[in-house]
């Protein structure tokens, strides 16, 4: 049946990480769908921040730009 919105909860297991992101399928009609919709990352209780790396920013080139046919 359609829906707005919906809850779902979710008992980790012992080993489970300590930061999870859930995935997420959404299907409106039979050919209309979206997957693989990230969530937000859920920490587990006590768990550390999460952080995400730094991003590395490599110097730009000065050569002139290559063409490939």
């Amino acid at each position: 049946s359609k829906k707005t919105k919906i809850k779902v909860y979710w008992n980790a297991p012992s080993n489970a990480p300590n930061h999870v992101k859930f995935l997420v399928t959404v299907v409106e009609k039979y050919k209309i769908y979206w997957v693989k919709i990230p969530g937000p990352v859920i920490s587990q209780p006590n768990a550390l921040p999460f952080t995400t790396p730094e991003a590395t920013v490599a110097p730009l080139s000065t050569l002139p730009p290559v063409s490939h046919l």
